[in-house]
């Protein structure tokens, strides 16, 4: 048994429900263990995987929309500006535009289609927020198109100034409805919210320049992986 994972259940009789614990990770590295259950007196068994990831991942379950809202303090720093973007759908209108705040929006955009909304830029303290809408991008033609899974990069950089530069992700996801544009945030009418979660991170990248060159210049705050088929995603922060 790996040392770094603990099972409250090794063995018995009859139906059981097994604990898996893990440690911190603190290798740097992708750590994966493998059990066998054998059922006693046949040759039944069953395998089971144990994957830790080398930096934190949110798992987010089937959704059609997904709103990142960014919350920071005033002690973490003003204007906080963000960029998101997909990186392979193989759409040419899609993939490599980013929608955040740039001057007059000369290396972003406000909205990618019906995939990609900024709610704006907030220039105090508080909350900015993006939009993913995945149930337009797998509409229709697009899908046949889409790889299996499809990624979409999320940045980050302190553009007025940065105290403590810690940053709170908060991802929130909904099955069915429409979305709605309110102030800087978006809310879901008609659907139902599968799940709300956050994230703490801290975003290193500071400059009143360097929205000239995002993906080189912000700190890259996580990466969506979304797949197709399920619909649902994990995000791996800071990478």
């Amino acid at each position: 048994m790996a040392d770094w994972m603990h099972l409250d259940k090794t063995s018995g009789t009859g139906p059981a429900e097994v604990r898996v614990t893990a440690d911190i990770n603190e290798t740097g590295e992708i750590r994966q263990a493998t059990y066998k259950v054998i059922k006693e007196g046949t040759k039944e068994e069953k395998t089971f995987v144990c994957r830790q990831e080398s930096v934190p991942v949110v798992i987010i379950p089937e959704f059609d929309f997904l709103v990142l809202r960014y919350i920071w303090a005033d002690e973490d720093g003003i204007d906080f500006d963000t960029a998101t973007g997909f990186d392979n759908t193989g759409l040419p209108d899609v993939d490599g535009k980013l929608v955040g705040w740039s001057k007059q929006y000369q290396t972003t955009q406000e909205r990618v289609g019906d995939y990609l909304i900024h709610g704006g830029d907030n220039m105090e303290s508080g909350n900015e927020a993006a939009l993913i809408q995945m149930g337009p991008l797998l509409d229709g033609d697009n899908y046949d198109k889409l790889p299996l899974e499809i990624r979409c990069g999320i940045y980050g950089n302190w553009y007025g100034g940065r105290e403590r530069g810690n940053v709170t992700i908060k991802f929130t996801a909904y099955k069915g409805g429409t979305m709605e544009k309110r102030g800087y945030d978006f809310v879901n009418i008609g659907g139902e919210e599968v799940y709300t979660g956050d994230a703490p991170t801290n975003v290193s990248a500071h400059g009143e320049d360097n929205w000239q060159n995002i993906k080189t210049l912000y700190s890259k705050v996580g990466t969506m992986i979304y797949n197709k088929e399920s619909r649902d995603c994990i995000v791996r922060i800071g990478e």
